[in-house]
């Protein structure tokens, strides 16, 4: 009879915990991350302070976050990015 291989648990990275927060893991990686909380207090507590940290943060700018963007910021957006002149070096001049 074969057993089933145990899959070791490492910590998730404060880096991972953040993005679960986020909602920015996928769907197997956000599974581990949960179930590491289910056993780990420090992983949960951790948890819990970014999720205070999102909260508060989203409360200190809603205003900003909901308020009225010109359409002439709004069009700066889609413009391409400008091209970079090269650096000088030391001792030319720019031509006018």
């Amino acid at each position: 009879m074969k057993r089933a291989r145990r899959r070791s648990r490492t910590s998730p990275t404060d880096r991972d915990l953040q993005a679960y927060v986020d909602g920015e893991l996928d769907q197997v990686k956000r599974q581990e991350v949960e179930e590491v909380m289910r056993t780990d207090a420090k992983v949960r507590m951790t948890v819990g302070h970014y999720e205070a940290q999102r909260r508060g943060i989203r409360r200190l700018y809603q205003e900003l976050l909901s308020a009225f963007v010109p359409g002439r910021l709004i069009s700066l957006l889609y413009r391409p990015a400008p091209t970079r002149m090269p650096p000088r070096t030391r001792g030319t001049k720019r031509s006018h």
